[in-house]
């Protein structure tokens, strides 16, 4: 579809009842659903002692009970397109069918900046993927709270996040883990204290500094596991603004870790390059 897809609610109730009511629970299992604009999940109300989010998305739904003799070819990946995921709501993923063998990629194609934060409960178990596409211009936010949860096989609330244009500011307080970080155009940006990640390829693109209170504080770091290079473009290092005056006489700052490296130079000025750093 064409345009935005806005959860509407109804204003002027107040009791626990008539708030209750308005909770929207929206359902999708198809192959491919394509929304052009932003989804809106903003919910005009707040959480009641009932239900913490009052708008849901269930982003591959269980479609009733699956015999034993369903052919495999009656399960299949979900491949969802939009335009920006905007709003404080939960993500779920219900259908359990065959879902070690199956994934929900959810592909952003923003020209519009939209912000997600809110918990993604995978009972279901299929693999999640998140994608920044190629034809992104602007920023998208996705910050998952410490309630989310995964019946995934591979353990990862998310299998992949890949960046190919715009830019993905990404957040899992989760303690499940991440598993691999592609990064081939546009920006990645770790909020909170940074992100861990399994493994990370690097192609072209930047790395962007999300949150300088904590970097500047020392504490910021991403873990990246076995970490490879590919290509000979530099990987920029944006560090949105800051001022690298105040580090001065301060000990080195290691801000990336990893447990092993491949394709990379010996000299890090031949890999990476600062960007918007100031002093």
């Amino acid at each position: 579809m064409d345009g935005n897809l806005t959860f509407s609610q109804t204003a002027g109730f107040s009791s626990t009842e008539d708030l209750d009511a308005q909770k929207i629970i929206f359902q999708t299992s198809a192959t491919n659903f394509i929304v052009g604009g932003v989804v809106d999940m903003t919910p005009l109300y707040s959480s009641t002692m009932h239900n913490e989010y009052l708008t849901e998305w269930n982003l591959k739904a269980k479609l009733g009970e699956k015999a034993e003799t369903l052919p495999s070819d009656a399960a299949f990946d979900s491949n969802i397109t939009i335009g920006g995921l905007k709003g404080t709501a939960l993500l779920s993923a219900t259908e359990d069918y065959d879902a070690a063998n199956h994934k929900i990629n959810m592909t952003f194609t923003n020209k519009v900046d939209a912000a997600w934060q809110g918990t993604f409960k995978n009972d279901g178990g299929t693999q999640f993927h998140l994608k920044m596409d190629s034809s992104a211009t602007n920023t998208q936010t996705m910050i998952f709270s410490d309630k989310s949860a995964t019946n995934s096989a591979t353990g990862l609330l998310v299998d992949t996040v890949s960046v190919s244009g715009g830019t993905l500011l990404f957040q899992n307080q989760s303690t499940f883990g991440n598993g691999e970080l592609v990064l081939d155009g546009g920006k990645f940006g770790a909020l909170g204290d940074g992100v861990s990640f399994a493994s990370a390829v690097f192609k072209s693109g930047g790395l962007l500094i999300g949150n300088k209170d904590s970097f500047s504080a020392g504490i910021y770091a991403l873990n990246l596991g076995a970490l490879s290079k590919e290509g000979t473009e530099k990987i920029g290092i944006d560090f949105d603004g800051f001022d690298a005056s105040l580090l001065i006489g301060e000990p080195a700052y290691t801000l990336i870790f990893c447990e092993s490296l491949s394709g990379f130079s010996d000299d890090a000025n031949a890999d990476f390059i600062a960007q918007n750093l100031l002093g």
